[in-house]
């Protein structure tokens, strides 16, 4: 039951939390558009919130990313904020909500507390996998100035 739980539940509320927060440094380096997609296959709904446009799809439990865009481009601290604050936004919620649901013995909030956590700190280890790149593998390329004119987290 529990692995139900997370495919369908935990799963992509972390990653939609992960995405939320480059979506959220995105906004705060003042970026001109903001698109966070969840999952893949056919899309189920749209909606938008200001400058941020949040795009759901099918299989809504099979990843997801970010895409920002500004005129004039990023500068490297920009690029590295909007990095960050993927992995920064589920270490905090991560934190939080072992501190707020310490007292309870739900295995639902315990794998939800859980995998926040790992989903910072996996994010934070630089690696690259095909075309997948963590995002500290992402702020590693921009700190030695190989970076891309189009951020994609």
């Amino acid at each position: 039951m529990i692995i139900i739980w997370f495919l369908l539940f935990i799963a992509p509320l972390t990653l939609f939390i992960h995405e939320f927060g480059h979506s959220i440094g995105a906004y705060l380096v003042k970026s001109d558009k903001i698109q966070l997609f969840i999952g893949v296959g056919k899309r189920l709904f749209f909606f938008r919130i200001s400058t941020i446009s949040f795009h759901i799809h099918t299989f809504y439990m099979l990843g997801g990313h970010t895409a920002s865009e500004r005129d004039p481009y990023y500068s490297k601290v920009e690029q590295i904020i909007i990095s960050l604050f993927g992995p920064l936004l589920n270490g905090v919620v991560g934190i939080l909500s072992t501190l707020i649901f310490s007292a309870s013995n739900s295995s639902v909030l315990l794998f939800f507390n859980l995998f926040n956590i790992w989903l910072c700190v996996i994010n934070l280890i630089p690696y690259r996998i095909g075309d997948k790149q963590s995002d500290g593998y992402v702020i590693l390329k921009i700190m030695f100035g190989r970076q891309n004119k189009r951020k994609s987290m």
